[in-house]
């Protein structure tokens, strides 16, 4: 796996679903970020982060998040 491909793919599926909160956001699009379990990544993520909106978190915050998912959500 490619992680900048993989990053890209990620932060780019949480932008299609931009104004619902990350956790929702990556339930809904694990098919298109290539997540196997999006649940495992919500199950690891930060309570306060998945409450915030992908539109309103800074860059870091994404490459962190993007981190987690790759370590849990068993990527394709």
């Amino acid at each position: 796996m490619d992680d900048e491909a993989f990053f890209l793919g990620f932060v780019k599926a949480l932008f299609t679903q931009r104004r619902k909160t990350v956790r929702n956001a990556i339930r809904n699009t694990g098919h298109i970020s290539g997540l196997d379990d999006p649940e495992a990544v919500v199950s690891a993520a930060d309570e306060d982060l998945l409450r915030k909106r992908p539109g309103n978190l800074p860059p870091a915050t994404f490459a962190e998040l993007a981190a987690l998912a790759a370590e849990h959500g068993d990527p394709s």
